[in-house]
């Protein structure tokens, strides 16, 4: 049973991991781009889509959001869309926050501290009052 548990938990820790770190590399490539002229139209859109597959930070992006992807798909096939969505989204707003604040340097106010707290409290009430 604690090896199912754990599993379990590993694999939504790395749906987390994968999606966070694929925001935080996507925010890192777009403010590399250069959209100053960027209209609507197939040669706008495969202007854009050049800039995007030689941009590092953002295939990188691609790639982390595509495995999240692969985790997610695993973990809603063994578990309860109703748990792993809260945890995933819970998680995915905490590491992003302090991903943006202690990586990409931007600004982390009070409001947004308290928030994350009475979130990760809400999903501990959601798991300790829900039955597997």
């Amino acid at each position: 049973m604690i090896g199912i548990v754990f599993q379990n938990a590993l694999l939504i820790a790395m749906l987390i991991l994968f999606g966070s770190g694929g925001h935080l590399c996507l925010k890192k490539g777009a403010t590399t781009l250069n959209l100053s002229g960027f209209r609507f139209g197939f040669s706008g859109i495969a202007s854009m889509f050049l800039q995007v597959v030689r941009n590092g930070w953002l295939m990188a992006g691609v790639i982390l959001m595509g495995l999240g992807f692969v985790f997610y798909v695993i973990a809603l096939s063994r578990l309860r869309l109703n748990l792993v969505y809260p945890i995933f989204v819970t998680g995915g707003i905490t590491l992003v926050t302090l991903g943006s604040f202690f990586i990409l340097k931007e600004p982390l106010h009070l409001a947004q501290v308290l928030g994350m707290i009475l979130i990760v409290w809400g999903i501990f009430l959601l798991f300790a009052f829900s039955r597997a």
